[in-house]
């Protein structure tokens, strides 16, 4: 299959792909985030989300494809539910993020900042 993806009004940064559910998830230099779904051999979106505060610059979905992780450059992180809720989230003051990983059992969440650190967060919900 070959589709080109409309939807972002700029440049593709991140991008995270949650084999469970067959969903690709995209998120652009303004901080649209698009969640897309292959329906009959066709990709439509299925939720958009644009914090308008940061740029997004990590996505990551758990290994059951049920919730993904996504951290904005100023610190922000929030996690939802492959179904478009938002489960829980947390501003990390002075933090500039850089990326995002769930551990493998999906209780502890790692963040990687601009300032070569890794944070931990235990009991992900």
């Amino acid at each position: 299959m070959n589709q080109t993806l409309e939807g972002h009004s700029g440049a593709v940064q991140v991008i995270a792909w949650n084999d469970h559910h067959q969903k690709l998830t995209t998120s652009d230099q303004h901080g649209l985030i698009i969640v897309w779904m292959l329906y009959k051999g066709s990709w439509y979106e299925e939720m958009i989300n644009n914090r308008n505060k940061s740029v997004v610059r990590g996505m990551k979905w758990n290994a059951e494809g049920g919730k993904i992780c996504i951290v904005y450059e100023d610190g922000a992180v929030i996690v939802g539910s492959v179904d478009g809720n938002r489960l829980w989230g947390k501003e990390l003051k002075g933090v500039n993020l850089s990326c995002v990983e769930w551990s493998p059992d999906g209780r502890t969440i790692l963040f990687g900042t601009t300032k070569k650190e890794i944070h931990e967060i235990g009991r992900a919900v």
